[in-house]
């Protein structure tokens, strides 16, 4: 039997599991790329910058939402999917993204 994880556990887990999906959608998409994140208060923020000159895009996501359910990074990436958040930052203007707790993805300044 595992101990169960802290909640800061699971968010490292799931942002980490997330991570690396999130490179695999991006990939190839914006040329050259490297993705950092980080904490920001109570929300995780991917950055997506691109070294050919293309803008910075930003996918922030609530801690919450990274430690609701059995699966989080499952959900989070079948919310993402199904609102297209890489054809989204693709197509702009909006380059920063926030996943609202409904799952729907809604264009927002990065603070």
């Amino acid at each position: 039997m595992e101990p169960r994880e802290t909640p800061q556990q699971k968010i490292a887990r799931v942002a980490h599991e997330l991570g690396a999906e999130l490179h695999r959608a991006v990939d190839g998409k914006w040329g050259p790329l490297r993705i950092a994140r980080r904490n920001l208060g109570n929300r995780h923020v991917w950055r997506f910058r691109s070294t050919g000159g293309a803008p910075d895009r930003f996918l922030l996501l609530s801690h919450r939402a990274m430690t609701e359910g059995e699966n989080p990074t499952a959900r989070l990436l079948a919310q993402l999917e199904k609102e297209r958040w890489v054809d989204r930052m693709q197509a702009g203007p909006e380059t920063a993204f926030s996943l609202l707790p409904s799952g729907r993805l809604r264009a927002r300044s990065v603070d």
